[in-house]
């Protein structure tokens, strides 16, 4: 039970059960190659995704990876208008376009394939791996990469993660339902230790990660692979300096979240080709978080605005653990 001491507490309370019943209401699309429940290039991710159904009541449904890429190719004639509206409306609202269109509409039709996915599957969630699916040749022919997929789904308020993370993806809702903001993920790595800054680091920033209800952020478009194709948007976090950010993660078991107060430092790899962006954080103690982040892995989610006590409610309420760093 619960009790209030006046209506903004029983407003703050109601906000984070919300929180609470949105994960219940969470069902995520797994798109794995073959039997692997924890991807190569995450070892760290959840693998007992029953562990996360009992707890939390997030529920999931495996399809294959390669079925879903080739769903691409089917896709009917009112899809093929959708994919080429959105890849117009993109082009047109861009500060700047570094590929060509017929490259950015075959990242879009997988937007649009992943997103019948969800709609068949009845999920609100999604996660594919990268490293096991980016070196075969399915990719390679359909000129498509899922970078942008990701930060797409995100701006409409579905949960997206990179390389099949789960642990991430878990941050990245919990983010996303307490903020109602798009929220960016990536490799964690040291950029100044003097400083206590470090860098997040993947090519999916979201256009509404100051709110799913504002306006488009300024962007670019560029190719994730040197061939010219895999559109990613590019966000310039250098524009954001001093603004507050909360960086959080999932350990392996699911039961424990880092949680990370920071502001944003600078950006780096805006105009480089590959996964190259990053946004810099200083964060209180850098060496404490390596430290802690150990137990945790090393996808971070990041989400602008200090959510850092809420996110400390929420483990007494929905019965997880937090580890501030």
């Amino acid at each position: 039970g619960y009790a209030f001491l006046d209506y903004d507490h029983l407003n703050r309370a109601l906000s984070l059960l919300k929180v609470r019943k949105a994960f219940r209401r969470m069902r995520v699309l797994v798109a794995a190659e073959g039997n692997a429940r924890v991807p190569t290039g995450v070892v760290s991710s959840i693998w007992d995704l029953e562990g996360l159904k009992r707890r939390y009541g997030v529920d999931y449904t495996c399809i294959s990876a390669m079925d879903l890429i080739r769903e691409m190719d089917g896709l009917t004639k009112a899809e093929r208008k959708q994919a080429e509206e959105l890849t117009d409306r993109l082009i047109e609202n861009a500060g700047d376009v570094h590929m060509s269109r017929k490259d950015v509409l075959q990242s879009v039709s997988f937007y649009v394939a992943a997103r019948k996915a969800l709609e068949r599957y009845e999920s609100n969630a999604f996660v594919i791996p990268c490293f096991e699916i980016c070196v075969k040749q399915v990719l390679e022919e359909r000129r498509a990469t899922f970078c942008l997929t990701h930060s797409l789904l995100k701006d409409e308020g579905i949960p997206s993660a990179c390389e099949a993370d789960t642990n991430v993806l878990m941050a990245i809702a919990l983010l996303m339902y307490l903020s109602g903001k798009s929220a960016y993920m990536g490799n964690s790595y040291l950029v100044n230790r003097e400083e206590d800054i470090l860098a997040v680091h993947h090519d999916v920033p979201g256009l509404k990660m100051k709110g799913l209800d504002e306006p488009d952020l300024p962007y670019e478009i560029r190719n994730f692979t040197v061939g010219g194709w895999g559109a990613t948007l590019r966000y310039d976090f250098s524009q954001d300096i001093g603004a507050p950010v909360t960086l959080a993660r999932f350990d392996p078991t699911g039961t424990k979240v880092l949680v990370v107060k920071g502001e944003i430092a600078g950006c780096e790899g805006f105009d480089r080709v590959g996964c190259s962006l990053s946004a810099h954080v200083k964060v209180r103690d850098i060496v404490d978080l390596f430290h802690k982040e150990l137990d945790f892995g090393h996808h971070l989610a990041m989400v602008y605005g200090d959510y850092v006590e809420e996110v400390k409610e929420l483990g007494e309420i929905m019965g997880f653990e937090v580890v501030e760093a």
